[in-house]
């Protein structure tokens, strides 16, 4: 979440909404779904929604990099890998 976005609305005036980046909503459901032992399609479906919706706008070297540090590296290569198949 150390990328998100804080917006503000007009309506309700000067209202802040903070939005996750869609990388950072792909890491969080891969971390969630490994969490699960690997069972939830919800979470798994999600990711897979997110990066097919992004496609190439998705910033891959920060994915690749946040997903090695998490310990997701091999998850996020199947979720790519999915997409492109």
């Amino acid at each position: 979440m150390q990328r998100r976005q804080v917006f503000t609305l007009d309506d309700p005036p000067d209202t802040r909404i903070v939005v996750a980046t869609a990388e950072d909503i792909i890491l969080m459901k891969l971390h969630w779904y490994r969490l699960g032992n690997e069972i939830s399609e919800r979470q798994w479906n999600d990711a897979l929604g997110v990066i097919r919706v992004q496609g190439t706008s998705l910033d891959l070297e920060y994915l690749r990099d946040s997903a090695r540090e998490m310990g997701l590296s091999d998850l996020l290569s199947r979720a790519i890998a999915h997409k492109q198949g």
